[in-house]
């Protein structure tokens, strides 16, 4: 898998290239934990808000899961 130390700086379209290959290699994982989130709703801040239905809508949504990827990856850091 290429390193985002790859992207050419100022070449957004090669950046996203390179973020959409390595989300593709772990969106089973990302899905997984995304999924299970609705077994940990009690201790949310507010479980009578964050019911699991709402949190198994919200985890499902594309967008959630990209940030999602987005915070591991900033946890990996350099490493990618």
């Amino acid at each position: 898998m290429r390193s985002f130390d790859n992207a050419a700086p100022g070449k957004i379209d090669e950046y996203y290239s390179l973020w959409r290959e390595k989300f593709n290699g772990c969106e089973q994982q990302i899905q997984d934990a995304c999924t299970s989130l609705q077994d940990v709703h009690e201790y949310t801040e507010n479980p009578e808000i964050a019911t699991t239905q709402y949190i198994t809508k919200t985890a499902a949504h594309p967008r959630f899961r990209d940030r999602v990827f987005d915070v591991y990856l900033w946890h990996l850091g350099l490493d990618v």
